[in-house]
């Protein structure tokens, strides 16, 4: 039997479309899938649940580096200077949670639109970036 190892953050870069974004220090992703219970006259209980939607979402949070923010690296409009046009344009991602050992994807969003983001500087750190993304689909490293 192979021995069996655990993924480890070490290992771990974020890539969106295929470039690794700055220094990222946490990803956590989230699919979802919703249920539509089907409740009828002359039953307490409910009949059965009927999938209406799969929701895929992720956040990254990342060490701010001079020069090089999120609408820099091209993975978030530039709002504040922007049009409508420009947010309603913005192309769909893939973003990638790769590990740099076996050289593949272990996780990989497809269909990425930025939603959030946000920062944190305290006395005596380093400024931290926060971003948010849907996706149409979350891949695991058995179909990604």
């Amino acid at each position: 039997m192979a021995e069996k190892r655990a993924f480890s953050g070490a290992r771990a870069v974020l890539r969106v479309n295929g470039k690794e974004i700055g220094y990222a220090t946490g990803v956590n992703g989230t699919e979802t899938i919703d249920y539509q219970p089907i409740e009828v006259l002359g039953e307490v209980d409910v009949v059965e649940y009927e999938v209406v939607a799969r929701r895929v979402n992720f956040t990254a949070s990342f060490v701010r580096i001079i020069d090089s923010s999120l609408f820099a690296q091209g993975i978030f409009p530039k709002s504040g200077q922007g049009t409508t046009a420009d947010l309603i344009n913005f192309p769909p991602m893939e973003a990638d949670v790769f590990d740099t050992v076996s050289d593949k994807p272990m996780y990989r969003f497809a269909g990425v639109k930025p939603t959030t983001r946000s920062f944190t500087i305290d006395r005596g750190s380093v400024m931290t970036v926060n971003a948010s993304f849907v996706a149409t689909r979350m891949l695991d490293e058995s179909n990604a």
